[in-house]
This record gives structure tokens, sequence and C-alpha cells, in this order.
């Protein structure tokens, strides 16, 4: 795995809404992952942007993660590929970070898109792929396939918090174990 750094990394979070949330296979598991990543990242300092999908028909992002997320103005989308919408690309582009974590729904759709497309601008991507997911399985199963095929790091969400604090010392690693111990 790259050389992940708190330093050049933020989290792009898609798609976590009410509407689409339930249809998700095991949506339970998917949220409880991008629980325990914005929670471990929020130790680390390390910026977050959230986006929604046709929010007028896919509702808002559920609440478990707006909570965590009070201070974050979720970046409305229409495109699948959150390349697509110039105001995306701008607030990543002010973040100054090289270093893209990425999660969300759904994972053959509008991950897959948005993933595949960071890559080729030059990003390194990282796939928290317990924090993804699709209706269906195969979709996402195939969608993880096609993401490491084109050069995104596919890993778990303990694998890249723990990779970017480095070390078991300190009070950040100490609050991450608890976090997974909930």
């Amino acid at each position: 795995m790259h050389d992940l750094t708190r330093q050049d990394s933020a989290l792009l979070l898609i798609d976590m809404q009410q509407k689409l949330l339930p249809t998700i296979h095991r949506h339970e598991s998917v949220t409880r992952a991008c629980e325990d990543l914005i929670a471990g990242l929020a130790l680390l300092e390390v910026p977050v942007l959230l986006t929604e999908q046709y929010r007028r028909l896919l509702g808002p992002t559920v609440d478990c993660l707006r909570d965590r997320l009070p201070e974050v103005e979720p970046l409305p989308k229409m495109t699948f590929d959150c390349c697509g919408e110039p105001a995306i690309v701008d607030a990543l582009e002010r973040l100054g970070r090289r270093q893209l974590i990425v999660a969300g729904i759904e994972t053959h759709v509008c991950v897959l898109q948005t993933a595949c497309s960071l890559a080729r601008m030059g990003y390194q991507v990282f796939l928290a792929a317990d924090a993804c997911g699709s209706r269906k399985p195969e979709d996402r199963a195939l969608a993880l396939q096609l993401m490491h095929a084109q050069g995104v790091t596919v890993a778990t969400v303990e694998m890249l918090v723990f990779q970017l604090l480095g070390t078991a010392e300190g009070r950040a690693y100490r609050q991450f174990v608890k976090i997974l111990k909930r």
C-alpha cells in the first residue's frame, strides 16, 4: 500500500443517503464502517467532503453520519462521477491533498466512476472497501476488481486508519481502539 499520510489525505464520502441506504446489501455494516472511518479520521484531523446525489429524490445523508460531521456542508451532485461536478472538483483542489480515501454508495456506480476519475486525475485513491456498498453483492465485488485494476488501493477502514496512526503510542490510537470495540 502506498504511504498514506495525515497531512496529504482527505475523505470523500459519497451519497450515504436516507432513501438509498436501506436498499444496500448489508447496509448496517457499511454504515458502521463509515462511522468508524469518520471517527478515526476526526482523531487525526483529516478533512472530509460529503456528497449527495439528487437529494430531492434520495433524501439527505443519514443522520448517524451527519451527526458526526456537523460542520461539513454536503456537496450536491447530479452526475454519478463526482468529478463531473465542477464544485466538487474545486472543493477537492482547495483541500490541497493528493491522497483521497473514498467510501460510500453505490460501489459499482458513483464510487467506481469517481475513484477511477480521481486516479486518472493524478490522485492516490484509497478505497475503504468495507465502507462501500451496492444493492447486489456481485456488483460490489466486480467494482472492487475494476477499481483495483485502475490503480485504486483497495483496503479496509482499519487498514487505512492504522496506517495513518502509524504507532500504538498516544491518545488517538487508544481512542480509535475504543471506537472499534463498541
